[in-house]
């Protein structure tokens, strides 16, 4: 993987984990937070 989209990646996958700390509901909260996880490993 190139640097510079190893770090657009990473960027990407902050962001969404990021995004994903605002949703009021702890449910959908927690469940995207593992579900972002899980799919970029």
């Amino acid at each position: 993987m190139a640097a510079s989209s190893r770090a657009q990646v990473l960027d990407l996958y902050r962001a969404m984990l990021r995004e994903s700390k605002h949703f009021s509901a702890y449910n959908y909260r927690s469940t995207l937070a593992n579900y972002i996880q899980l799919t970029s490993l």
